[in-house]
């Protein structure tokens, strides 16, 4: 992997001495995508560096960074002719990527190193598929990938190895594949979708720098995809830019059908970003599971007493309500509890949203006619 990335170095320099001499300044356009991708980059290094990915994903995802890199640098040009390199600087550039290289090699490890440990995979890999079959998962995918090196243009084929890679949470591979898929069927907006969600696969359920490329790639083309807006908004969420996140999902639920589908998952992100509920963190469970009976109940009828005031103000959140429920269930107020799901159901304006309150409404009501009987 380190040496793909010093060839992606080398591929560059390429371009840059093959470019038309006739060929004019475009230093604005340059700067600005140059730092466009200096802060995805930035960005990924301290995802690393924080421990958010596991160095396994921060190499695929600087490998796809850089491979957008140079299809931007091979379509939009830098607009740089051969004039503008005197040798002296021809060979700075060369140093320099030489210099990187082994600056990338020392960081990263040697390449014969195992990455950081993966994390655990479904056992399913090393199950029978069928006795008809007669091999494991892991054997259909081995032969799979022997495949790929002859049929890794045929769309067909492509479609299945993706979905069957990223199904078993192989997500490198089917990132590799939704790539292909997304070069040769460039109209289909499903492809970097899939692409991206592979990444975040890798990332174990981030949307990493390279994955914010692809969406935004996609968004550019179709601004409306509404995948493609959550995706967008999560990535800032998880980042801890919450106003970007809310800014990006409140304008595009403005201009979307109330009954859209993707209102369901969109609309309750919304409601958590603007009105923020307070969360348990893990040493205050500890603290609460240390009181006693009589106490632990105070304090779970104190909480939902703060809860059932402020949502005095907030009627449409049937989260929150739902909440408030299990929180008057664990203090054994059956009734309160029952109160709050129905004003979550009469607060909401999305009736497919208040589901889980019916269901637990339903089931807390057969309960109560259980108890009688």
């Amino acid at each position: 992997m380190i040496w793909l990335i010093i060839g992606f170095l080398l591929l560059v320099l390429l371009l840059l001495l093959t470019r038309n001499g006739k060929s004019t300044l475009m230093l604005d356009s340059r700067a600005a995508a140059l730092a466009h991708y200096k802060e995805q980059l930035n960005a990924l290094d301290t995802d690393l560096r924080t421990g958010k990915i596991s160095q396994e994903s921060y190499t695929i995802n600087k490998t796809e960074i850089s491979r957008q890199l140079i299809k931007e640098s091979d379509t939009a040009g830098t607009g740089i002719s051969k004039a503008d390199f005197s040798p002296i600087a021809l060979a700075g550039l060369v140093i320099f990527i030489a210099a990187t290289s082994l600056l990338t090699y020392a960081t990263l490890g040697r390449p014969d190193l195992s990455a950081a440990p993966k994390t655990s995979k479904t056992s399913i890999l090393d199950q029978t598929i069928s006795k008809e079959a007669g091999m494991t998962y892991r054997q259909a995918l081995a032969r799979m990938d022997a495949d790929m090196q002859t049929k890794g243009s045929d769309k067909d084929f492509l479609v299945l190895y993706a979905r069957t890679h990223f199904q078993l949470r192989e997500f490198a591979k089917a990132a590799d594949a939704y790539s292909k898929l997304s070069a040769l069927d460039t109209e289909n907006p499903r492809w970097p979708l899939r692409h991206a969600e592979s990444l975040m696969g890798v990332a174990e359920g981030r949307v990493t720098p390279a994955s914010l490329m692809i969406i935004e790639k996609l968004l550019f083309k179709a601004p409306e995809n509404p995948a493609g807006q959550y995706l967008k908004g999560l990535y800032y969420q998880q980042k801890g830019d919450t106003d970007q996140a809310l800014a990006i999902w409140l304008a595009f639920a403005d201009k979307s059908p109330a009954d859209a589908p993707w209102m369901r998952t969109i609309m309750p992100q919304i409601r958590a970003l603007k009105y923020p509920m307070p969360q348990v963190d893990p040493t205050q469970v500890q603290q609460i599971s240390n009181l006693s009976e009589a106490k632990r109940q105070d304090f779970f009828r104190a909480m939902g007493d703060r809860l059932a005031e402020r949502l005095k103000s907030i009627p449409d959140y049937p989260e929150a309500y739902l909440r408030l429920a299990r929180v008057r269930m664990m203090t054994g107020d059956q009734k309160a509890a029952i109160s709050a799901l129905e004003s979550g159901i009469q607060g909401s304006s999305d009736p497919a949203q208040a589901v889980p309150l019916r269901q637990m409404l339903d089931k807390i009501k057969e309960s109560a006619e259980n108890n009688k009987m």
